[in-house]
């Protein structure tokens, strides 16, 4: 409603169902992406040594004594283009993500920031992925997928229980 002199007024009118949720946005090559903070244990910048790679396994991350599989957008979900990486592996982030069934290691380019987004159902084309949980649009007006992380915890739960199994890197002592 506008009135000349006075003023604007701008009425919004939001569905009772909409969800808002704490997320974390992060980059992974030119895409963005939302993960709901809830699953989000820490972020780290893994350091070299802290990196191991098994064949069986994949690559794998030492953490204060555990080892975690770690992965990227596109070893998780077939639905994820592979990341054209922008940044060196030495720039990449490591989101732990944790559960009651498991723990990894989201490795991604760059964490955008945290906020609020409003979740929107995803179109019919992509329904029958189950790696995303709804969709947002972000502060620059451009749509971000949200992960359904409880999805992709099932599906890494028998890999992450072999990674714990591992032995820990043997230490370095100084003579």
């Amino acid at each position: 409603e506008t009135e000349l002199g006075k003023g604007t007024t701008f009425k919004v009118a939001l569905p009772l169902t909409m969800a808002i949720v704490d997320a974390v946005i992060v980059e992974a090559g030119s895409y963005k992406y939302a993960i709901p903070l809830a699953h989000v244990h820490e972020s780290i910048k893994p350091r070299e040594e802290q990196m191991r790679k098994s064949d069986r396994l994949g690559d794998i991350l030492l953490l204060r004594e555990e080892n975690i599989p770690m992965y990227t957008l596109s070893q998780i979900s077939p639905a994820i283009p592979a990341e054209d990486s922008r940044h060196d592996a030495e720039d990449e982030v490591a989101l732990i993500i944790r559960s009651e069934a498991t723990t990894f290691a989201l490795r991604v380019d760059n964490v955008v920031n945290k906020q609020q987004i409003v979740v929107k159902a995803i179109g019919k084309e992509i329904q029958h992925l189950n790696d995303f949980g709804g969709s947002t649009i972000l502060g620059d007006g451009k749509p971000a997928l949200i992960l359904e992380v409880t999805h992709l915890v099932k599906r890494l739960t028998n890999k992450a229980q072999a990674v714990k199994a591992l032995p820990k890197k043997p230490e370095v002592k100084a003579a």
